[in-house]
């Protein structure tokens, strides 16, 4: 495996943990949480290997995604 492709690895199960942590807090479903994040700047820094916001961890990320949602 490549390095790019541990970093992407580590991102999906980085996403895959804070829209299971989401969906629990918010009781929502999490295939909905996903779709949401998804269209977000949040979503598009995580897969952006550059900005290294894949570097913390699921409660960095979602607070980082809800103070995008409070922003809008």
């Amino acid at each position: 495996m490549r390095k790019n492709e541990k970093i992407t690895a580590s991102i999906n199960m980085l996403v895959s943990m804070m829209i299971r942590d989401r969906a629990y807090y918010n009781k929502t479903d999490r295939l909905d949480e996903l779709k949401r994040f998804r269209k977000s700047k949040t979503y598009k820094c995580l897969y952006d290997i550059k900005t290294g916001l894949w570097l913390n961890g699921p409660s960095y990320l979602m607070n980082e995604y809800e103070k995008e949602l409070n922003v809008r």
